[in-house]
């Protein structure tokens, strides 16, 4: 391996475990992925992963299959169940940072492998336990691959190319369907007519790769095909999921995708300074410089193209989609990342006042991400209300963390190319300031302290899960043994875990009372009123999450009083 691929992997290694083995699950998405990995090693039918009994049609199991089998492997923990997202981030960075070796120096590769990993978005992405952590992976390596293809020399480079394109695509597909081929598809068409290589589009290597995936997609979908409920599956994941997204579709109301999560055109554009963050005075010093690569020839310009092609014609589409998340943005954020590794290589070494400056923010917006997830840092391990010698201990290596991820970015040196301090700052600040805020969050958002508190009320009185949203599906099936996983939607004899529907949330002034930095009480929670189909029924206990959230214990009609305590 070689000096910036070295240096690449030692910082990425620590960011990577610090995220991903020293936390709990986290909602929105987290439990229940986690929950139908888990499923996944028992059920018979492997084909598709099952919620609540139910088959989850959205995406392809790629993510469940590994998460599946680490578990097996490590036991049934956060930790052993993310394993193989360190295989993903790994992945990516290789990935991304070899795109770019051929045609720039070791600053440039080591930026482009660094900020695919660090850049908000790509991190947010890689280390939540979601299918777009693989799908991220899978594009990396396909944009690689096709890098290699259109600029090798050599036959049999050439050809390697196309098979890591392919094994690209493959990944992309298992890891989020056929949406996860929009980035590659676009970056290589781009390059396609940017430099009218039509001969590639009917080249031996493509269709044959092709063949191979089109043989493998085609096999796993009969397995789907053939399972039960397979036709209805099958319609989710190709046709709902996909064109759902874009449009209003007529069918249930789960699976009207395109009302949830809404988007509006300009929402990506404007939300791209922050998933960049810290590096986005880099990408857009890169920016800056693409119109001037992309008019050149070689090696290096079809390199830029693929940048570019991995992130206009994708954003477009984004853009004019009905549902909008964050995370959909991570493969397209990995063209910043090549073009700020080019950036780097080819003017980043330049005396010029433009370089002076692009560098000059950066070190600015690095030192004040240091600052400002220092001071939240600080602000959640010595709020007043979980103060302890952990949380204590826990302030003190951020406040060390903070001074040195600071200092990094603030001593003087001669060097006009701070890109190692900047690596170091923001690898001292995703790990001794971040891991710190990971433990302290874990203490009030854990969904196991939710569940205990369940269990505390109910004791061995057995649940049915009503009317839930995913995350209490996941929540009975992870860490509520007494609680059946499949949900209903009409009241039985048993009592019932139920998700209040209100949609209130704490407002800044409340969390500051919850933390016990205000002596104020905080706001009473709006009454909880039962539905229509439990009238009847004794609303007997409420169960409030930090942030607003609530569950409640509802018993039917003529039931014993159990001795459990609700708080």
């Amino acid at each position: 391996m070689t000096t910036p691929l070295r240096r690449l992997f030692w910082l990425v290694l620590p960011i990577a475990i610090v995220a991903l083995f020293c936390r709990e699950l986290y909602t929105p998405d987290e439990p229940r992925e986690a929950a139908m990995a888990l499923t996944m090693l028992h059920q018979a039918d492997k084909s598709l992963p099952t919620l609540g009994g139910q088959p989850f049609a959205e995406k392809p199991p790629l993510l469940y299959w590994l998460g599946a089998a680490t578990a097996a492997v490590a036991g049934i923990s956060p930790a052993a169940i993310r394993g193989a997202n360190l295989l993903y981030i790994l992945l990516t960075a290789l990935a991304i940072a070899s795109l770019v070796r051929p045609v720039t120096t070791n600053d440039g590769v080591f930026a482009a492998g660094f900020v695919a990993v660090t850049a908000y978005i790509l991190y947010r992405t890689q280390v939540w336990f979601a299918t777009d952590a693989p799908l991220v992976t899978g594009v990396a390596i396909a944009l690689f691959g096709m890098q290699r293809a259109f600029t090798s020399s050599s036959a049999t480079h050439r050809a390697l190319g196309y098979a890591a394109l392919h094994v690209g695509l493959l990944i992309s597909f298992f890891a989020k369907g056929p949406a996860g081929w929009l980035v590659p598809g676009c970056a290589f068409l781009t390059v396609i007519a940017l430099e009218r290589r039509w001969r590639e589009l009917v080249c031996r290597e493509l269709w044959l790769g092709g063949a191979v995936i089109a043989a493998i997609v085609g096999a796993w979908l009969f397995w789907v095909a053939i399972s039960p409920g397979g036709e209805q599956s099958l319609r989710v994941l190709l046709w709902y999921n996909l064109l759902g997204r874009f449009v209003k579709l007529e069918a249930a109301d789960h699976l009207v995708y395109a009302t949830g999560h809404q988007n509006t055109p300009v929402e990506y554009f404007f939300s791209l300074p922050m998933f960049l963050l810290p590096w986005t005075p880099l990408v857009i010093a890169a920016l800056l410089k693409a119109p001037d690569a992309l008019r050149k020839f070689g090696a290096a310009a079809t390199t830029w193209r693929i940048g570019v092609g991995a992130i206009v014609l994708p954003l477009i589409l984004l853009a004019l989609s009905a549902t909008g998340r964050d995370v959909y943005y991570g493969p397209v954020a990995l063209g910043f990342a090549i073009l700020a590794g080019l950036w780097v290589g080819a003017v980043g070494h330049d005396d010029d006042q433009g370089t002076r400056i692009a560098w000059t923010m950066t070190k600015i917006f690095v030192g004040i991400f240091a600052s400002v997830c220092g001071s939240v840092a600080l602000l959640a391990t010595l709020a007043p209300a979980f103060l302890s010698v952990e949380s204590v201990f826990l302030a003190i290596v951020v406040g060390v963390g903070t001074i040195g991820a600071v200092w990094l970015v603030t001593r003087r040196r001669g060097d006009e190319r701070p890109l190692r301090s900047l690596a170091l700052s923001v690898t001292v600040c995703l790990t001794l300031v971040i891991g710190p805020l990971y433990q302290a969050l874990d203490h009030w958002l854990s969904l196991p302290s939710l569940a205990a508190r369940v269990l505390a009320y109910t004791g061995t009185e057995p649940l049915d899960v009503y009317d839930p949203d995913e995350t209490i599906t996941a929540v009975a099936s992870l860490y509520i043994p007494t609680a059946s996983t499949a949900a209903i939607t009409a009241p039985s004899s048993r009592r019932i875990l139920w998700l209040v529907p209100d949609r209130s949330r704490w407002k800044a002034k409340t969390w500051f009372s919850f933390l016990g930095y205000r002596a104020a009480p905080r706001e009473p929670a709006p009454p909880v009123i039962l539905p229509t189909t439990l009238q009847d029924w004794t609303l007997e206990c409420v169960l409030e999450r930090p942030g607003g959230r609530r569950v409640a214990i509802v018993a039917p009609p003529g039931a014993s009083p159990i001795a459990g305590v609700c708080r």
